[in-house]
Formats: structure tokens, C-alpha cells, sequence
């Protein structure tokens, strides 16, 4: 999938070689934030969970609406 994504990219001249260095650079980021993400996520109980994405939800429902 990812493959296809590159070459369309390419293709389309939007990936350029410093996007690619960019997006190798944070990599690193993106796999510790997943982590440490789902550490966080399998200890919250469910309800706990549920609501923190509600709220998030609502919270950015608003500020689009408000915003624009």
C-alpha cells in the first residue's frame, strides 16, 4: 500500500527528496508515539476511553464550527 503511494507520489512530482528525508526523520517519532499510545490505551478502562473521545470529538466540532 505504501508502495503504491510512493509511486503515485513520485509520479505527481509531490514527493520531493526533501519531503522523503522529512518523513524518514520522523518515523522514529511516529513509531514512539504509537507505543506509547497503545501503552496508555490498554490501561485506560473502556468508559474512561469512550469519553476522552467524545469530548475530543466535541471539542473539535466546535472549534471547526466556531473557526471555520
Amino acid at each position: 500500500m505504501h508502495l503504491v503511494k510512493l509511486v503515485v507520489f513520485g509520479a505527481a512530482a509531490v514527493l520531493t527528496a526533501t519531503s522523503a528525508l522529512t518523513g524518514v526523520a520522523l518515523a522514529p517519532a511516529s513509531a514512539m508515539g504509537a507505543w506509547a499510545g497503545k501503552k496508555i490505551v490498554d490501561r485506560l478502562p473502556v468508559g474512561v476511553f469512550v469519553v476522552l473521545i467524545e469530548v475530543g470529538l466535541v471539542i473539535s466540532g466546535l472549534l471547526l464550527v466556531v473557526g471555520g
